[in-house]
């Protein structure tokens, strides 16, 4: 009897990556990250959503290993810049369907989810 062979399911992890500086540039990353998933063969893209304040304390300090690379901004204050406006995630989510991909995001909160 011949085995069924299954598929991998590939999920392309953009995480964090599609900020780039303002929100038309980050809109442009995120799509640009997620045309280059598809162009890959990539299943599915995956973001994260998050707010700095479920992620750290408001006093927890700096990064030690982000201080030794020169960023010396507050662990919070980096998290807070890098946090995916909720308002993008639909938009981005529609265009993962037009580029035949699933839209994945990675919760790190309840409200979040």
């Amino acid at each position: 009897m011949a085995k069924e062979r299954k598929k991998v399911f590939i999920i392309a992890e953009a995480g964090s990556n599609w900020r780039a500086g303002a929100p038309r540039r980050d809109l442009r990353q995120a799509k640009a990250l997620i045309e280059v998933a598809a162009a890959a063969g990539a299943d599915a893209v995956k973001f994260q959503t998050y707010r700095a304040e479920t992620v750290y304390v408001p006093n927890a300090g700096d990064s030690d290993y982000l201080s030794e690379s020169g960023m010396k901004e507050s662990i919070t204050d980096i998290f807070d810049d890098l946090s995916m406006p909720y308002e993008m995630i639909p938009e981005l989510a529609r265009y993962c369907k037009e580029c035949g991909l699933e839209f994945m995001s990675t919760p790190f909160s309840i409200p979040d989810a």
